[in-house]
């Protein structure tokens, strides 16, 4: 499997609509200023029926607390 790490915006991905089948933000969606509309652009770029693995929690968030739902992703869940 090739793998390729690219720097980019994560608010603004410099990929067309539905160019993946699998999307995967470990922590930086967390420290975007625009947390929602990083989660967009996930949804944006994985194609239909494709997975996403969603950041949870915040970078402040206590150890007890960083794994609970935020809003975004309980969004995905339901897309």
């Amino acid at each position: 499997m090739d793998v390729t790490f690219e720097v980019g915006d994560a608010e603004d991905l410099p990929y067309p609509d539905a160019s993946f089948d699998v999307v995967l933000s470990t922590v930086g969606v967390m420290f975007c200023p625009d947390q929602e509309r990083a989660v967009g652009e996930l949804l944006r770029v994985c194609r239909p029926g494709g997975k996403i693995g969603p950041p949870i929690g915040r970078p402040t968030a206590s150890r007890a607390t960083c794994c609970a739902p935020s809003a975004s992703t309980s969004r995905l869940h339901q897309a």
